[in-house]
């Protein structure tokens, strides 16, 4: 017998009342975040560490990433977003980047709706990424007790390497 679709109400209509000892979990992209897509962010993260020519890099190559993404794997497709965006750049330069540059525009593409109950649950909040963590730290982006899971770095001499998983 299969099973019964449930459908769910939109999280607009979730009430934030009395979640202070209630814990969450949210997929940054597509859930607290309108787009989908990290691009973007990886692009601008292109372009503030290793300028144009890194920039041009990503946007000529986004096509392939784009069909490894869909056809065969996201995470290869992520991981091709971060080894072009940032492998061999300074560590210092890709913190300072992503700090600098990314809260404005990761707080511009927030879904409010999904943003308001995600704070509301005091006790505790993971957000679930596949972008680096560097890209969504504490420091940055989310504030509080919120921590993030993602991606790590691996250093090399100071270097970026990105590592799976």
């Amino acid at each position: 017998m299969p099973a019964a679709h449930r459908t769910f109400a939109s999280v607009a209509y979730c009430s934030r009342a009395g979640r202070e000892d209630h814990a969450a979990t949210a997929d940054l992209d597509g859930t607290l975040l309108v787009s989908c897509s990290s691009f973007p962010y990886f692009f601008l993260l292109a372009f503030e560490v290793g300028g144009f020519l890194r920039a041009a890099a990503l946007l000529l190559l986004s096509p392939a990433i784009f069909l490894v993404y869909k056809l065969f794997s996201e995470a290869a497709g992520i991981q091709m977003l971060i080894y072009i965006a940032v492998a061999g750049a300074l560590t210092r330069d890709v913190e300072l980047a992503a700090r600098a540059v990314l809260p404005r525009f990761y707080a511009a593409d927030v879904r409010a709706d999904s943003w308001r109950a995600f704070r509301a649950c005091g006790r505790r909040r993971v957000v679930v990424t596949a972008n680096p963590r560097v890209m969504v730290d504490r420091k940055g982006v989310l504030r509080g007790r919120t921590l993030c899971w993602g991606r790590s770095w691996r250093w090399t001499r100071g270097r970026e390497e990105p590592r799976g998983g």
